[in-house]
């Protein structure tokens, strides 16, 4: 499996635009208790691409050197989620950009909108606006 994989995180490279995000998973068997928080990463080329590639990375935490092994001869255009390892990163790799996700972005709107309890106060800013 690690040739495939290894394969793969290859011709990953060969792409323009990428997309990344991680997520906690609770494990059951690692050799840590039931329960404990481990990372998912996740990287796929951009949804514009046909074929899709797709490699999830298993890793017991969530540092900051994990994307920045992982991407660390990748040159174009990487979507991430809002969590500043990957800003960092940009200034750190050349040819490495990070665009900002609408969906997480969008998120904030919504925040902002249900904090305005008033419905008639809603209409007309900004964060309605941009729903």
């Amino acid at each position: 499996m690690p040739l495939l994989y290894d394969y793969l995180h290859k011709l990953l490279y060969g792409y323009h635009v990428l997309q990344a995000d991680e997520t906690s998973v609770e494990v059951s068997k690692d050799g840590r208790p039931v329960g404990a928080k481990i990372y998912m990463w996740i990287y796929r080329t951009g949804k514009s691409y046909l074929e899709a590639i797709v490699l999830y990375e298993y890793q017991k935490d969530r540092k900051a050197d994990r994307p920045e092994e992982f991407l660390r001869v990748f040159r174009g255009v990487c979507v991430p989620d809002g969590y500043q390892t990957y800003h960092s990163l940009e200034e750190k790799t050349e040819g490495l950009v990070i665009a900002g996700c609408w969906a997480h972005e969008r998120r904030k709107y919504a925040e902002a909108l249900k904090a305005i309890k008033d419905r008639e106060e809603r209409k007309g800013t900004l964060a309605c606006l941009c729903l």
